[in-house]
């Protein structure tokens, strides 16, 4: 198990990659939008794994996507919710 905040925003955009792979989301736009998060910055931590996405950003992303926290913060299980 491994929590450092590269790992967490390595699985983030993972999980970011899956749900356009599986086109549940466009892009990060909307949710950014809607959580009202910098666009700027997701794109800046996506090429900077070691910038700090804020707890919040996680757990709403979290929620309006059905991904497991677990699988966010500590790489445990599936990246979608069962």
């Amino acid at each position: 198990m491994v929590i450092t905040r590269e790992a967490i925003n390595r699985r983030f955009f993972l999980a970011v990659d899956a749900l356009k792979d599986s086109k549940q989301m466009k892009n990060l736009e909307s949710f950014a939008t809607k959580y009202n998060v910098n666009r700027s910055f997701l794109n800046y931590a996506r090429n900077h794994p070691d910038s700090l996405l804020r707890p919040e950003t996680i757990a709403n992303f979290a929620q309006e996507y059905k991904i497991s926290i677990e699988y966010l913060m500590f790489g445990v299980g599936g990246i979608f919710k069962q």
